[in-house]
């Protein structure tokens, strides 16, 4: 008895409601058990009166009564037996499963700050007075340097496009634009044409754009004070994979189908803790270009971003002139 009450108090503590619908049919059914027992009970007792003499029992008869009582009342508890071995093997078998996806969870947490540690810079992306003696920026140092980056060439296409009185989106378009230059590099015809084919829709519109943009760019560089390399070599070797790894955890967690709404939100909410403010910067751009539009803003995307609100520390004013509230105002919402 103890045994089974102790069964009943852990599927209680599981706060699932098949738990729930299997522990009220278990009840129905005992007061169904007891119930006929009460009935079938009263139903003979005329037959056993206190005032009639006592006679030796007939044991055929109470064989019958013993007989009903444990082909009836017998099945049915055995039935209950029944439900809640099955109930407990099938909690056995999530928490199992739960224990497993846990497991591979940490792992890819592992794997993404191994991801973060091992990010790197190379010395042709520091050709600038903050880093005379430094031969590359690794770790969350190489974010730092690439937001800054990301910004700077941002704002250049933007001036240039404004001087040039070029009609294009300052917030959807251009973002794009400047990430892949950043993302891809232009320093080789192949960068230079894998960028032209991401942004063939607003190529169509400015067939010259960004061989415009890119020379521009190089000008710049070569009259800049602190010869920052605004033509750079592209930094897809060295976040190509962090960025694809950070998509596939984030989907792992929101494809189980065993957990939760809260418990999905409580890993993502790990995950996102580990991200710094100029890693979400540059994650926010990316989630605008053309690489990013899986995030949320592609057609069949899942809205993860503003699903889990994976910007939502993303300090006011990082992005300079672009706002990510206006892109996921659910990601700062209380």
């Amino acid at each position: 008895m103890n045994k089974l009450f102790e069964t009943i108090n852990s599927f209680i503590k599981e706060k699932n409601i098949t738990n729930y619908i299997f522990i009220s049919f278990s009840v129905i059914l005992i007061i169904i058990c007891i119930a006929i027992s009460y009935i079938f009970l009263l139903s003979i007792s005329k037959y056993y009166a206190y005032d009639i003499p006592q006679l030796p029992p007939d044991m055929s008869v109470t064989g019958q009564v013993g007989d009903f009582i444990g082909g009836t009342i017998g099945t049915i508890l055995a039935f209950i037996s029944v439900l809640f071995l099955f109930i407990t093997l099938r909690n056995q078998r999530i928490s199992n499963s739960k224990e497993r996806f846990e497991n591979n969870f940490f792992e890819l947490l592992k794997l993404y700050r191994d991801n973060v540690a091992e990010i790197e810079i190379p010395k042709a992306l520091l050709k600038n007075k903050n880093y005379p003696k430094l031969d590359k920026l690794k770790g969350r140092s190489a974010f730092d340097e690439i937001h800054n980056l990301m910004l700077v060439v941002y704002l250049l296409c933007k001036d240039y496009c404004k001087e040039k009185q070029i009609d294009i989106n300052v917030e959807t378009e251009l973002p794009n634009i400047a990430y892949l230059i950043v993302f891809f590099g232009t320093d080789d015809i192949l960068n230079k044409n894998m960028i032209s084919k991401a942004t063939l829709k607003i190529t169509d519109k400015h067939p010259n754009l960004i061989k415009e943009l890119i020379e521009n760019l190089e000008q710049k560089s070569k009259a800049s004070d602190d010869k920052r390399m605004y033509v750079i070599s592209g930094i897809h070797e060295q976040f190509g994979h962090y960025f694809r790894h950070l998509y596939q955890t984030v989907n792992y967690v929101d494809d189980n189908k065993l957990l939760t709404f809260k418990e999905k939100y409580f890993y993502v909410k790990m995950l996102r803790s580990q991200m710094g403010d100029y890693e979400q910067s540059i994650f926010f751009f990316n989630s605008l270009s053309d690489l990013g539009k899986k995030w949320e803003l592609g057609e069949h995307s899942k809205k993860l971003i503003s699903k889990y609100k994976i910007i939502k520390n993303l300090p006011d004013g990082l992005t300079f002139v672009l706002d990510p509230k206006k892109f996921y105002p659910e990601c700062f919402m209380s």
